[in-house]
C-alpha cells in the first residue's frame, strides 16, 4: 500500500471565514448598553452674554469654539475659552456656560462614557487627574478637532456604513485625549509656579515670550523659574518655548494646507529664517521637507 493511501481528508470539516473590519465593528457597536452613538452632535451658535445652565449629565461634553469666546464655570471657577480652545467636560460635572460679548459658535459632541470604555478605556483613568479646574482646556490640537469634525459628519449624512466609523472615531478620539494628556499634565506634585509658567507657554505660544514675562506671570524671579525647569522638566525656559512652537508647526505642516509663512508667524516666529533654524534643530529637517 502506498503511503499516500494513509492520509484521509477530514470529515465535516467546518470552514471558517475571518470577521471583515466592518463586522467587528458591528460586533462591537451591538454590545454597547446604550445604543446611542451620540446624544449631541452640532455646530450651534450664541447670542452674546447667552446662558445655559447650571446643569450636569452623565455624558461626556467636549466643546470646540469655532467662532468668539466663552465662559464656562465650574467648581467655583469662571474660566474664559477663545477661539480655538476646547473644553472636555467629564461625566457629572456641573458648568454653567455664558456667550462672550461678540457671542460665539460651538463645535459640540456630546457621548456616554459607554461608548469609549467599550473601546479599552485609558480616559476615565486621565480623568481623575488632577486638571485644576475639573475641565480639560485644549488649545489649537488639529488632531483632536478634525476627529470630532468627522464624528459630527458621520453621525449627520448617515451613509453605509457610519456607525462602524464612527466607532472608529471615537478610538481614535480616545487616544488622542490620552496622548495630549501624557505629553501635557504635570504631576500633581510638582510646583504650581511651573504649572502656571508651563500653562502660560502652551496657552500663549504665538505671542512674544521672555523669561521675565513668563516668570511675572507665575508669581517668581527669572532666577527660580530657570532652576523649576531645570529640576522638574530638564531644560530651560526658552527651549521649552521653542519645543512647544515647532511642535505645533509640526502638526500644522503635516494636518493643514497653510503655507510655511503662515505657520511661522502662527507659531510665534517673527522671522522665517530663524523658524527654518529652530525646525531644523528640533526636528531634523527644514518644515519644507517634514512630509517628503
Amino acid at each position: 500500500m502506498s503511503a499516500h493511501t494513509d492520509l484521509k481528508e477530514p470529515k465535516n470539516q467546518k470552514v471558517t471565514t475571518p470577521q471583515s473590519l466592518a463586522q467587528i465593528l458591528s460586533q462591537l457597536s451591538d454590545n454597547i448598553e446604550h445604543k446611542r452613538l451620540a446624544d449631541v452632535f452640532r455646530f450651534i451658535s450664541f447670542t452674546p452674554h447667552e446662558t445655559y445652565g447650571p446643569h450636569q449629565h452623565l455624558r461626556i461634553e467636549i466643546n470646540y469654539v469655532y467662532r468668539g469666546n466663552c465662559f464656562l464655570e465650574v467648581g467655583g471657577r469662571r474660566l474664559k475659552f477663545r477661539h480655538g480652545e476646547m473644553m472636555i467636560i467629564p461625566s457629572l460635572v456641573p458648568h454653567f456656560f455664558e456667550s462672550g460679548s461678540r457671542g460665539c459658535t460651538l463645535m459640540q459632541l456630546e457621548f456616554l462614557p459607554s461608548l469609549i470604555s467599550s473601546l479599552t478605556s485609558f480616559l476615565p483613568a486621565a480623568f481623575s487627574e488632577d486638571t485644576s479646574d475639573t475641565v480639560i482646556r485644549i488649545i489649537d490640537n488639529t488632531s483632536l478637532t478634525q476627529t470630532i469634525r468627522q464624528i459630527i459628519s458621520e453621525l449627520t449624512a448617515k451613509r453605509p456604513l457610519h456607525e462602524q466609523l464612527v466607532m472608529l472615531h471615537y478610538a481614535e478620539l480616545q487616544l488622542h485625549l490620552c496622548r495630549y494628556l501624557e505629553e501635557n499634565f504635570l504631576p500633581q506634585d510638582y510646583p504650581d509656579a511651573l504649572k502656571q509658567a508651563v500653562n502660560n507657554v502652551r496657552s500663549n505660544y504665538a505671542q512674544p515670550l521672555s523669561v521675565r514675562t513668563m516668570a511675572t506671570q507665575s508669581g517668581i524671579s527669572e532666577r527660580y523659574l530657570r532652576r523649576l525647569f531645570t529640576l522638574y522638566l530638564h531644560t530651560n525656559p526658552n527651549d521649552f518655548l521653542n519645543r512647544t512652537r515647532i511642535s505645533k508647526a509640526a502638526e500644522l505642516i503635516r494636518q493643514t494646507t497653510l503655507s510655511i509663512k503662515e505657520i511661522c508667524f502662527q507659531c510665534g516666529f517673527r522671522s522665517q529664517a530663524h523658524f527654518s533654524r529652530m525646525f531644523k534643530r528640533y526636528e531634523g529637517c527644514l518644515p519644507h521637507e517634514l512630509n517628503k
